[in-house]
């Protein structure tokens, strides 16, 4: 559970983060030893970034979470 505590510390101090949700282990889908977060960000004229742009900022921060492996995507758009 710190190790997800420290996922949403690092989401948190993202200026460009709007919202995000997350949860961890045995609902669903999710195994016990899982979680998942799904982010929104700022409207693209409130940031800098693309979100391609966001996601390759985040993943080193993230990644080194120890015992954590990290999966960041931007889904296309339906």
């Amino acid at each position: 559970m710190a190790h997800h505590e420290e996922v949403n510390r690092i989401l948190q101090k993202n200026p460009d983060i709007d919202a995000f949700f997350s949860t961890v282990g045995g609902r669903g889908f999710l195994a016990s030893n899982q979680g998942i977060a799904f982010i929104r960000f700022k409207p693209r004229s409130e940031r800098k970034l693309t979100v391609d742009q966001e996601i390759a900022r985040l993943r080193p921060q993230l990644s080194n979470i120890p015992g954590y492996l990290v999966f960041l995507q931007n889904p296309p758009p339906i």
